[in-house]
């Protein structure tokens, strides 16, 4: 899906929706008397329309939306949180505060919009899904593509005036979820046949390729920590002192270790738990021949102890 919007006063005003699946294609167009005179009627109308089309036609459907990280999330979260409850509208963001996902559950019904990031060329796009631009993708992919420019009297107010213009611009609104829908088809395709990933289950790069590594090339299953076991070895891993030095050398030699965790992950690991025991004075218990995680308990002699055991040494 794709939103388009004009600007009145300085604000940007969603004013056409276009979805396209499978089977169907809409686009659903403000009522452009209503925005003059009553903008809240027309906006709230428009999404109704929206709504009541996704509720019939997409149950349990991933929705790929052209622009969610950026203000195309910000128009449908408002809009999802103006018409349904709070516990059944849920979002996933980054840490640069852009829409990964936003989901609609009601009941049995369920309706993710993912973002497609087909649009970023930003900081971090490299983290999400497919980090060009449409036009770009559709390049790749040997797709069509857009085939109509983008007009700047679209983004007027005097686009509901010119009935010509109108055509050409639900003409133009609709190609982007054309393209993308194309894209996304084709995509799903090649990697459900190349490598059994189905896309809609991914949300960036990092997860794609982990999929693809998972149900390809891995052999063998990675272990997963029970929590208990996770928090036991956990208690080892602690910060510790931070010294300032004033350096200074002479005649030395300065070596860079590179790639550290990845050779340490290559190497085993321990990943369940063995047993608990008691050590008694007495038993022999040799370090040198232990590999895993200890939690111990050191009972101290009381310094009056240490004091004559060091005296009777002298």
């Amino acid at each position: 899906m794709d939103i388009e919007t004009i600007d009145i006063k300085g604000i940007e005003i969603p004013i056409s929706i276009s979805i396209k699946t499978k089977n169907k294609t809409e686009i659903f167009i403000i009522n452009g008397e209503k925005l003059l005179n009553d903008l809240n009627t027309a906006l709230k109308d428009l999404w109704d329309n929206f709504f009541y089309f996704i509720l019939k036609n997409c149950n349990k459907d991933v929705i790929f939306v052209h622009n969610l990280g950026n203000f195309d999330g910000f128009f449908i979260y408002k809009a999802l949180s103006n018409r349904f409850k709070p516990e059944e509208i849920s979002c996933l963001i980054d840490n640069h505060n852009k829409f990964i996902q936003i989901t609609l559950s009601i009941e049995k019904l369920k309706i993710v919009f993912k973002d497609s990031s087909l649009a970023f060329a930003r900081l971090r796009a490299k983290d999400r899904i497919f980090p060009v631009s449409l036009n770009d993708l559709c390049n790749i992919l040997s797709l069509p593509g857009k085939t109509n420019s983008y007009n700047p009297e679209y983004h007027k107010i005097s686009l509901f005036n010119n009935e010509q213009l109108l055509q050409e611009f639900k003409n133009y609104s609709l190609q982007d979820s054309f393209a993308l829908f194309d894209c996304i088809s084709k995509l799903q395709e090649m990697y459900l046949r190349d490598y059994q990933v189905d896309i809609c289950s991914i949300l960036s790069t990092s997860t794609l390729s982990l999929k693809i590594f998972r149900s390809k090339y891995l052999k063998v299953n990675i272990p997963i920590l029970k929590r208990r076991d996770d928090n036991f070895i956990r208690n080892s891993y602690f910060g510790g002192a931070t010294d300032y030095y004033q350096l200074k050398a002479t005649n030395i030699f300065y070596y860079d270790v590179n790639s550290l965790y990845p050779f340490a992950m290559c190497k085993p690991m321990p990943y369940e738990f063995i047993r608990k025991f008691t050590l008694k004075e007495g038993d022999n218990f040799n370090l040198d021949n232990f590999f895993g995680f200890l939690k111990v308990e050191v009972n101290c002699p009381s310094l009056a102890s240490i004091v004559l055991l060091l005296l009777q040494k002298q």
